[in-house]
């Protein structure tokens, strides 16, 4: 789950709200993309998987389950989920 970003300067900015059915939308486009861009899906294949009614992909933007006992870090700490940099 993210709150937001981090830009090249390494300046996180939050961002709206977003639906969780739109983001799904946006995650499973960016993946397949991914995938065709590495020739290990066709294009064609992933204009089918987005066309069923369920893909697969799924997008849970409700809270978090909070921080682990013992955990050193803060529970709302803006971490980039790629390069893992705080």
């Amino acid at each position: 789950m993210t709150e937001g970003g981090a830009d090249e300067e390494g300046v996180f900015h939050k961002i709206p709200r977003i639906d969780d059915s739109r983001l799904a939308e946006i995650f499973a486009r960016e993946v397949l993309a991914f995938l065709v861009g590495r020739e290990l899906l066709s294009p064609e294949w992933a204009e089918r998987l987005l066309s069923w009614p369920h893909t697969g992909f799924n997008v849970h933007g409700g809270s978090g389950p909070g921080p682990c006992p013992g955990d050193p870090f803060p529970p709302h700490l803006p971490v980039d989920i790629i390069t893992g940099k705080w």
